[in-house]
């Protein structure tokens, strides 16, 4: 009998649980002041030396430009230089050839880089995004419609492959200096 007190007990009061429901809402504006321009001093020093480490790391000279790097459709010397640059790493990471590597167009987000020195922090605008190394094959015939998407939106850094476009499709292919073979499997590299 103690058992099934217990049950209805427990039935009774899993049945009188309560319910909540949203009976008033209060909001309002904060503006912000750009006229305010006093600090908090424990804040300050709290970040003082990481401000100050991150500094010197991104104002650290890399290499230096012989020219301005442009960012420009369909073909540009800074989105050549940066394909080139992951053609070439990818061999190095993979110790295999590479056919053809593409970088986003969009994910380089800086317009240019200046004539003179390059630091980690332009690198860091440049392509600030985690992306990873792709490494993948494909048979020609999947190489020419991702180079017939390029083509339609206007072109995008392409290493070891150029074309010609007409009518938003990819004329011409060439891979490596060779006429597209739509059965043959090429080494691709790209960015995640």
């Amino acid at each position: 009998m103690r058992f099934f007190t217990y049950l209805f007990l427990f039935i009774f009061l899993s049945a009188c649980s309560s319910s909540y429901q949203v009976t008033e809402v209060q909001d309002s504006l904060l503006s912000f002041n750009k006229d305010y321009t006093q600090q908090d001093t424990l804040i300050e020093l709290a970040i003082q030396p990481y401000r100050e480490s991150l500094e010197k790391s991104m104002n650290e000279v890399l290499v230096f430009a012989s020219e301005d790097l442009v960012k420009a459709k369909p073909s540009s010397n800074l989105g050549n230089l940066l394909s080139d640059a992951l053609l070439h790493m990818t061999e190095e990471y993979t110790q295999e050839k590479v056919d053809l590597a593409i970088i986003n167009y969009g994910g380089i987000r800086v317009p240019s880089i200046n004539k003179g020195p390059v630091t980690l922090g332009n690198v860091f605008e440049l392509m600030p995004f985690d992306n990873l190394l792709v490494s993948i094959k494909m048979d020609g015939a999947t190489v020419k419609i991702l180079l017939d998407k390029i083509a339609a939106g206007g072109g995008w850094p392409i290493a070891g492959a150029s074309f010609t476009v007409k009518n938003n499709e990819a004329q011409q292919i060439k891979i490596q200096g060779e006429a597209l073979n739509e059965s043959k499997v090429y080494h691709v590299a790209l960015s995640d």
